[in-house]
């Protein structure tokens, strides 16, 4: 029963994220300044993304159809590409850390041949078979709670 908590709640946490991802693209653009990030550091991000997009794809590959094995392996990397994203992000503007995020999330799906929409479509359709696939894995769930 904790388990099945822990998975839904994920969820929703989940689908806010992809909500406010929604809410900040919407909002009206703020001024920006052409130099405001030392050019050192951009390419040092750009080369960071690559490796770890080849890296993640080696490790899962392109996903023609998800199974639970497969979504809650790519939900822990994308967790742990997630802390990574923002703790590059960390010395960008607001507006810049917001558009390095929001294209790392966009091309960490795409590298797997699918949308963040058909991830989270999955995630909600079949929560019955993703519980039963952590309850028979319990070792998996301290990678999912970030422990």
């Amino acid at each position: 029963m904790k388990l099945r908590i822990s998975i839904i709640l994920f969820m929703i946490l989940l689908a806010m994220s992809a909500c406010s991802r929604e809410k900040r693209r919407l909002e009206p653009a703020q001024q920006e300044t052409p130099d405001s990030e030392p050019s050192e550091l951009k390419e040092k991000m750009r080369f960071s993304k690559k490796d770890r997009a080849e890296e993640a794809q080696q490790e899962i590959g392109t996903i023609e159809e998800f199974t639970p094995e497969l979504f809650i392996r790519l939900t822990i990397l994308y967790r742990k590409q997630s802390l990574r994203w923002l703790e590059e992000s960390s010395m960008l503007s607001d507006q810049e850390q917001q558009r390095y995020y929001e294209e790392a999330n966009r091309q960490f799906f795409v590298q797997f041949g699918i949308t963040e929409e058909e991830y989270i479509r999955y995630s909600t359709e079949h929560i019955e078979e993703l519980n039963s696939y952590i309850e028979e894995h319990p070792e998996l769930v301290s990678q999912l709670q970030g422990e």
